[in-house]
């Protein structure tokens, strides 16, 4: 294998380019850029330097399918992907550049010195609500869900922040543990995480999961990309929710809303959805969700 390291050093998936490809005898490509601005020379390096295992960051997958797909005899067997939420339909369209791509799902925080989980992505899976992110007969971290929450246990947890910051870091008998912030659940032996227990609100008395809206938006035919944010009053009370998008391809905003009505009850459906060309970004490639506020 030839993998192609494309991560800020701060990321921690730069640990498992560096040191995964390095301990396994694979060669080590370094990508030249600071950063994936130029989406077609990425591409374009992918084919020159027969890259065969790489991670792509979520927010530029369709972009990045959209070029190679216009290669023939494409060197990709193996993508590590994780992050943010992806579309199954996203992941569909890899499998067409190699019917036998090995297509990995992961999941861990940075405070669990990266991931912690990870499966293989499989065409059955492909048809649920929301994808696993792995599985928990990990050996160095053990994965429990406490409540809704998913906690993390074991060597790999670091044991705690500079300055004796809590945060989420607890010792149960000499063991690191760590309270993600994440809502998940274990069905059959694999984990599914559903997104972020910060991004609860309670909004005209019901409680509401950002992340059920932004997954749900994303089963709609032609949404690409989707984030769900809230807009606060004075005193901290929602006073309503707003979506921003990308799409795939043109969809009319009335008919996002009938659909989404379909999937979800009337309180929960943004009432203002926003198109943008690009959802910002932050420099570990997750959704900055600080600049839509600015936005709105």
């Amino acid at each position: 294998d030839k993998l192609l390291a494309s991560t800020n050093i701060s990321f921690d998936v730069s640990i498992f380019e560096f040191f995964m490809t390095l301990l396994n005898g694979a060669k080590l490509y370094l990508y030249n850029e600071p950063n994936i601005n130029d989406i077609f020379k990425y591409c374009k390096t992918i084919i020159k330097e027969k890259i065969t295992f790489l991670y792509i960051p979520p927010n530029i997958l369709e972009d990045v399918y959209s070029i190679l797909s216009t290669y023939s005899n494409i060197p990709i067997n193996k993508m590590l992907l994780g992050v943010e939420p992806i579309k199954s339909s996203t992941i569909k369209k890899y499998y067409t550049l190699n019917p036998e791509m090995k297509i990995i799902n992961a999941y861990g925080p940075t405070e669990a010195t990266s991931a912690v989980s990870a499966v293989n992505i499989t065409s059955d899976m492909l048809e649920m609500d929301y994808l696993p992110v792995g599985d928990v007969s990990t050996v160095a971290t053990k994965i429990e869900i406490c409540g809704d929450e998913i906690i993390l246990k074991g060597d790999s947890v670091f044991n705690g922040y500079l300055g004796n910051h809590i945060g989420g870091y607890f010792n149960d008998e000499g063991t690191n543990c760590y309270k993600t912030g994440d809502i998940g659940y274990v069905e059959e032996g694999l984990l599914y995480c559903k997104g972020r227990k910060d991004n609860q609100i309670k909004y005209k008395g019901y409680r509401i999961e950002l992340g059920d809206i932004e997954n749900n938006l994303l089963k709609i035919n032609g949404v690409r990309e989707a984030v769900v944010i809230a807009k606060y009053n004075d005193v901290q009370i929602v006073k309503s929710i707003k979506a921003f998008i990308t799409l795939e391809k043109e969809v009319e905003l009335v008919e996002i809303k009938k659909q989404l009505k379909e999937y979800l009850p009337e309180y929960m459906v943004p009432k203002t959805i926003i198109v943008l060309e690009k959802i910002p970004v932050n420099k570990n490639g997750k959704y900055d969700r600080k600049k839509l506020q600015e936005l709105w």
